[in-house]
């Protein structure tokens, strides 16, 4: 089925990753998947250009983070500064 004009979809935007616990229900990873659609994306036509990454957070990882995730707090609202982000297995 082809798109009518005026329809295309864009080049991609963004990758949002899901870190979940082990054992995660389906429901709430499909609750999660629900409120980005509702924020960038339609049921009919995707999610216009976002990639979505479902991982499985390490415990001991979390709990080294911790501190460094209370940043995100601390920084919201200084100007310039969109936010902060802990990137797991990296390097």
């Amino acid at each position: 089925m082809e798109r009518p004009t005026g329809m295309e979809r864009p080049a991609r935007r963004a990758t949002v990753q899901f870190a979940v616990n082990e054992g995660v229900k389906a429901e709430v990873v499909h609750r999660a998947l629900d409120r980005l659609f509702k924020l960038s994306g339609c049921p009919s036509c995707g999610l216009l250009g976002i990639d979505v990454h479902l991982r499985v957070s390490d415990p001991e990882f979390v709990r080294m983070t911790e501190p460094i995730a209370a940043l995100q707090h601390d920084v919201h609202g200084l100007e310039g500064v969109r936010g902060v982000a802990i990137l797991e297995g990296i390097g």
